[in-house]
């Protein structure tokens, strides 16, 4: 069942379905970018840290600088933030000087869950993220992505 929510996650992050995207028209470059810690709106508890590290690969297979994430995590802790939800709290500017990023990617998982019955599974995943510039606060990217996947036992 991973391979297929690691297909579909990759997929949503790529943008292999339509969808909503927002590109600002100064964005240049992202330098240093900071996955932050995903908010997670869905009932699944293993989902926002197994979808932020494919986002990261995805992002460095791609020429991204991520930063990372363990150094990411303990400079949010020292202000205490431990959880993706909590970020809404203080503003990019603070972000940016706490973790030493340039761009900081935000994201959102809205559903994460599974159905299995007997030799059907479907996983359905919806993420909402977007990259906002650390210094000015303004969003550079923004994209909302959501996926199924069908697997049938032989």
């Amino acid at each position: 069942m991973r391979k297929g929510c690691l297909a579909l996650s990759l997929g949503l992050l790529v943008g292999c379905a339509g969808s909503k995207v927002y590109i600002s028209s100064v964005y240049v470059s992202a330098g240093k970018i900071a996955v932050l810690p995903m908010s997670n709106e869905s009932n699944d508890l293993d989902g926002p840290a197994y979808l932020r590290k494919l986002m990261e690969d995805g992002l460095r297979a791609r020429g991204f600088q991520v930063l990372p994430a363990a150094a990411i995590d303990e400079q949010l802790k020292a202000q205490g933030f431990t959880d993706g939800g909590q970020l809404r709290a203080t503003t990019p500017q603070k972000i940016g000087e706490w973790t030493g990023a340039d761009a900081l990617f935000y994201s959102t998982i809205e559903n994460f869950d599974y159905i299995i019955v007997g030799f059907y599974a479907q996983r359905r995943v919806k993420i909402v993220a977007k990259l906002v510039d650390a210094k000015t606060g303004e969003r550079l990217w923004e994209a909302e992505r959501d996926g199924t996947t069908r697997m049938f036992a032989a």
